[in-house]
């Protein structure tokens, strides 16, 4: 009887201290890609509980690039760039500019140009 008492105690404190860490943060990046001319890339949709940060660099002729927001799918434009060779946005709970917490973020890019083999690098992290 004290044993099993005890087991329920652990495993409602185990769980207390579960439910009290913060949200899983996620990443999603592409160091050093080769773009050509026309072609695009998409990172993997990452969820966000109160803050996101996309940033991205990109030589030559430069890149074109849209983040994406959403409450279960990143659909809705929240930053564009046109022809750049680097961009950083932060999202926030206290600086959403326009975007949704939580939700979705995805960034995606493209090479507007006629060089071939555009590098990129992009990373989006969110939390």
């Amino acid at each position: 009887m004290f044993r099993r008492k005890l087991a329920i105690l652990i495993a409602a404190v185990a769980i207390a201290l579960v439910s009290a860490l913060p949200a899983f943060a996620g990443t999603s990046s592409v160091t050093d890609l080769r773009l050509a001319p026309g072609s695009s890339i998409c990172l993997t949709p990452q969820t966000a509980t109160s803050y996101a940060d996309v940033q991205g660099t990109a030589n030559g002729g430069g890149m074109n690039v849209a983040v994406y927001n959403g409450t279960t799918n990143a659909t809705n434009t929240v930053f564009l760039g046109l022809n750049t060779l680097g961009f950083h946005a932060t999202f926030s709970t206290s600086a959403p500019q326009g975007a949704v917490f939580p939700g979705k973020f995805k960034v995606c890019v493209s090479n507007p140009s006629t060089t071939n083999n555009t590098r990129v690098s992009l990373s989006l992290v969110t939390n």
